[in-house]
């Protein structure tokens, strides 16, 4: 699926470290984005963890973008 768009939306799939860290990545490898926005809704919520984990190793790597 092409990445080059926002928003992505990645519902009850994101909140899985296999799927958002590649994301990530990708997009904080594109020229296209400055920044990352992540809105975590309801399904994260019950679970956040499951979404700040990954954001939080991603946002620390050397090059990342800045990951609000």
């Amino acid at each position: 699926r092409e990445l080059e768009h926002n928003p992505i939306d990645l519902t009850l799939a994101g909140t899985r470290e296999e799927i958002i860290v590649p994301i990530i990545e990708r997009l904080s490898a594109s020229e296209n984005f400055d920044m990352l926005v992540v809105v975590v809704g309801a399904s994260g919520v019950a679970r956040p963890r499951l979404v700040a984990d990954p954001l939080i190793a991603c946002a620390q790597r050397p090059g990342a973008k800045p990951i609000f």
